[in-house]
């Protein structure tokens, strides 16, 4: 969380090339949006404000992050591959109201965040059957990211596709 741009090149460094990155940012600057491009991201994920020249300029596909409150049907762009349904803050480790019915736009992905944890991971994706599950509070210990957290996490969303 809150890398600067010097320590995200250095982490993107170590990843195999396989690997699709994400650059999670709340309201981008064009600056931010330029900075994120040169270092080859390939996704830009947003909370907050999407301001219209960050909308207009991308070159990378957008994962627009929706908070309860927001409509997604405001999600409609070309450039918009994907909404992201969050909880009521971005960050804030909870989950949207999962009883109400959602309209994701046709030709988008889904991508289901939010309080997302290994307890309650699979009935998301046996509830909403996301294209994408995004995990950050729910596999976090005392200090960053803990590994059987994560290896639960991954047992878990693993396990609905083998039933």
């Amino acid at each position: 969380r809150n890398l600067e741009p010097d320590a995200a090149r250095m982490l993107l460094s170590m990843l195999r090339p396989d690997l699709q990155t994400v650059a999670v940012t709340v309201s981008p600057t064009l600056e931010q949006l330029h900075q994120i491009e040169e270092m080859n991201f390939d996704i830009l994920q947003v909370h907050g404000d999407l301001r219209p020249e960050v909308l207009r300029e991308s070159r990378l596909p957008i994962w627009r992050a929706v908070n309860e409150g927001m409509r997604v049907s405001d999600c409609g762009s070309k450039k918009i591959d994907a909404v992201l349904m969050d909880g009521r803050t971005p960050g804030g480790g909870q989950r949207f109201d999962w009883t109400r019915k959602m309209e994701i736009p046709a030709g988008k992905k889904f991508v289901l965040a939010g309080g997302i944890r290994a307890d309650n991971v699979a009935e998301g994706i046996r509830r909403f059957r996301p294209d994408i599950v995004d995990v950050s509070s729910g596999v976090e210990g005392t200090s960053g990211k803990d590994r059987r957290k994560l290896q639960e996490f991954i047992r878990q969303a693993a396990g609905v596709y083998h039933e």
